[in-house]
């Protein structure tokens, strides 16, 4: 005989004393409990046509089941929790979100933490409802202050950035601190960085180093990066190139941009790792088109010096380009040295002072220097002795040896500054003794010009060094001085 799913189910009925009380408790058991299991031991009763029947039971108990949990997930709060990560975690089925935030605030305005987090990463993330930042912060606040490791760092992320509420250092640094406390890795790195800023609290790099170890040691790829850079640099622990490197590439391999940039720096300069330039190129390449304004620079700079990869003009314009646009000082006064050459792009003589002056203003020594010489020699802009004075002195103050020598030259021709000749010798020996071969020739020259034994002898030792390079001018002047000495 074929029973029906009805006269299944009333047959379990009758062995169980009702189904009603088991459907309940078998919500909190695996698919086979409850029920299912009751159906299944009816069909081994009912023999061969139990494949049939087994199937219109697990349909017919699947509905009850999910029927039951439904209107229990419309009153209380733990079940409208449950049900809401029941309908995102379906396999193979995209959840409604707008079926998921509404079953999250239900629950989270009941006072469940968990929804209240997870509703606020809805609203500002504006899926399954409008997007709504002052909402997110509220309800990130109510589950930050029930405890909640991850809304307490959700919450000091909206304090620290302003999002939803008013910009608070003090207030941001006290839940990423009650986050990190509580063992949050994200909640651990961004308190490393309030104290590795002093942002909020008192700047603490021994402090900062800690905490970015410990977020670093639970493998989240920002607190690697962060904790590579301490090792790096010496901040809060002792420098440690090989530590540096470990961590830089703990967090590349995880795909974190800053962090590959930062493995293709220690690939590029044999730092705690050997030096590998294909491998330099390889991971600058991956941060720059993640669109990390460093590995931007750094892959052009591959690009446009062929290091680990084949020699690419119009590659490192471009990515040159892309890392300028995203306000890296380096990038805009490569751009600029692109558009001045026509190297890969068109040669540009405005755009290239226009990019060399969003450099120098940004303080860039290259930049600053390279934006004098367009005032210098109306290159792009307005000729402007005095404005070219003022850049070069920027760029000199800062070491740049170029900048150096050119303004040791405007002191000493009086361009856009007093004429000031020792002021000028003193910023000539300065770019000289940097191996600058137009700042050797020209202080070479100026000793030869203040006469006697000891200061043609040092005017020779410059020329030389500035010859040996190759510059024109210091080979004549050496052998101007050597014809000099033979006819004497």
């Amino acid at each position: 005989m074929v029973y029906n799913s009805i006269r299944c189910l009333a047959f379990y009925c009758i062995l169980s004393g009702g189904f009603c009380s088991e459907i309940c408790s078998s919500s909190q058991q695996g698919p086979q409990g409850g029920v299912l299991g009751w159906c299944t031991n009816v069909v081994l009763v009912i023999g061969r046509a139990g494949e049939r029947l087994k199937s219109k039971c697990i349909e017919t108990v699947d509905k009850l089941r999910a029927n039951y949990r439904k209107r229990a997930a419309d009153r209380y709060a733990e079940t409208q929790w449950i049900y809401a990560c029941r309908l995102q975690s379906r396999t193979g089925i995209a959840p409604s979100m707008i079926e998921v935030a509404k079953y999250l605030k239900l629950a989270a305005d009941k006072g469940h933490a968990l929804a209240q987090n997870n509703y606020g990463v809805c609203l500002e993330e504006g899926d399954g409802v409008a997007k709504d930042l002052v909402g997110a912060a509220k309800y990130y606040k109510l589950s930050a202050d029930q405890g909640n490791a991850v809304a307490q760092y959700n919450y000091g992320r909206c304090l620290d950035n302003g999002y939803g509420v008013a910009k608070d250092p003090v207030g941001a640094a006290t839940y990423y601190k009650l986050s990190a406390d509580q063992g949050d890795a994200h909640g651990q790195n961004s308190y490393g960085w309030c104290l590795e800023e002093g942002n909020g609290v008192a700047k603490d790099l021994v402090g900062a180093a800690k905490y970015y170890k410990l977020s670093a040691d639970q493998g989240y790829a920002l607190g690697q990066c962060n904790y590579g850079w301490c090792l790096d640099n010496g901040y809060g622990v002792t420098k440690d190139p090989v530590g540096a490197a470990k961590y830089y590439r703990l967090s590349a391999d995880q795909g974190d941009a800053r962090g590959q940039n930062n493995y293709g720096w220690c690939l590029n300069k044999g730092y705690g790792v050997t030096k590998d330039p294909a491998g330099a190129a390889k991971y600058y390449r991956l941060s720059a088109d993640q669109g990390d304004v460093l590995g931007q620079y750094s892959y052009g700079w591959c690009l446009d010096n062929g290091y680990g990869v084949a020699k690419d003009p119009v590659g490192a314009a471009t990515y040159y380009k892309l890392s300028a646009d995203q306000g890296d000082a380096a990038g805009q006064c490569s751009y600029g040295w692109c558009l001045e050459k026509g190297d890969g792009v068109a040669k540009d003589p405005v755009e290239a002072a226009k990019y060399y002056k969003l450099s120098a203003d940004q303080g860039y020594a290259p930049g600053q220097c390279n934006y004098g010489w367009c005032l210098s020699e109306g290159y792009g802009v307005t000729k402007d002795p005095v404005g070219a004075a003022k850049y070069y002195r920027l760029s000199a103050d800062q070491g740049d040896a170029c900048a150096q020598y050119a303004y040791g030259l405007c002191l000493n021709r009086g361009e856009g500054v007093p004429q000031d000749l020792v002021e000028a010798a003193r910023y000539l020996k300065l770019s000289a003794d940097q191996g600058y071969a137009y700042g050797q020739y020209e202080y070479g020259w100026y000793l030869q010009k203040c006469g006697g034994a000891q200061n043609l002898v040092e005017a020779a030792r410059y020329l030389k060094l500035a010859a040996d390079q190759g510059n024109v001018s210091a080979q004549i002047q050496i052998r101007n001085m050597s014809k000099k000495r033979s006819s004497s």
